[in-house]
């Protein structure tokens, strides 16, 4: 996962932080993916049952417009399994996501 959270240099509430941190992390991986697969976003709206203009949105980190589990639904779509923990006395990083690629 990205290493630096941006998010916590401004926002105070870290489990949203890293929520934010999450998420965007999970879009810019979603894009990446795409991208590698050199697919339009009309093919990557087909291939993942979506609407075009979510796909869209996705590309242009509108993270207010997504969930977590909507992300990681794409993912898992796209071949990739995860694993999430919360550690709440972990106020750095009280959530955890780890993402691997399916063989």
């Amino acid at each position: 996962m990205i290493e630096k959270n941006i998010f916590q240099d401004f926002i105070e509430d870290s489990v949203h932080a890293e929520m934010l941190h999450i998420k965007s992390y999970l879009a810019s991986l979603v894009v990446e993916v795409i991208a590698q697969q050199k697919w339009t976003q009309a093919k990557a709206a087909e291939e993942l049952s979506i609407a075009q203009p979510r796909i869209s949105e996705i590309k242009q980190a509108k993270l207010e417009k997504f969930s977590v589990d909507f992300l990681l639904t794409i993912l898992a779509k796209l071949g990739y399994r995860f694993e999430i923990g919360f550690t709440p006395k972990n106020l750095k990083k009280p959530i955890q996501v780890t993402l691997k690629q399916a063989k």
